[in-house]
């Protein structure tokens, strides 16, 4: 038995993922993405940071085991 990072765990043949722990148990990671206010490239910076919210994006988080993140609000 091992506790481990979902992504982790799907990344090696042979690993069957039972579940996720318990959620008193369970430690998130939260991963942020922004753009730095003296950035040279913004605009790319946006567009990158507006993908990772389109289904594309989405779906390939889902498969790797990473819960999407919710889009952003106003959007």
């Amino acid at each position: 038995m091992c506790c481990n990072h979902v992504p982790d765990s799907l990344s090696v043949a042979g690993v069957d993922l039972v579940g996720p722990l318990p959620p008193e148990l369970n430690n998130i990671t939260v991963y942020a993405a922004g753009v730095g206010a003296g950035s040279q490239q913004a605009e790319a910076a946006n567009a990158l940071i507006k993908f990772l919210h389109t289904p594309e994006a989405q779906a390939a988080f889902k498969a790797k085991g990473l819960k999407p993140a919710d889009a952003p609000k106003g959007t």
